[in-house]
């Protein structure tokens, strides 16, 4: 039996940059990428940002809120933005939002 394969989010950003493809959990993925792949990686990171204060806010008037004590809001659901200070606002839902503090922040 021939499973339909899943098609990941990214597929149209990676599929001109791809080299070789393979298979993880029934979703055709990037194995390679072309010949400029080794100075990506030498340029990329993750870092840890789980020390940063973060909070939550939601409800009807949530935005309200928030825009209040001086924080701008994203207008899209499924969105963030980055304040002048670092501080970053994510939109979760139409009434969920998450504040991360830039390191040293004090506004979450």
């Amino acid at each position: 039996m021939n499973a339909v394969l899943r098609i990941s989010p990214l597929f149209d950003v990676q599929a001109p940059l791809a080299r070789d493809w393979t298979t993880r959990e029934r979703m055709q993925v990037v194995a390679r990428f072309g010949a400029d792949e080794a100075a990506r990686r030498a340029s990329a990171g993750i870092g840890d940002r789980s020390f940063l204060h973060r909070t939550g806010v939601k409800g009807a008037g949530a935005a309200a809120w928030l825009n209040a004590q001086g924080i701008d809001t994203p207008t899209q659901p499924n969105s963030f933005l980055q304040l002048a200070d670092g501080t970053l606002v994510a939109r979760l839902g139409l009434t969920e939002y998450l504040i991360e503090d830039a390191p040293g922040g004090t506004r979450a």
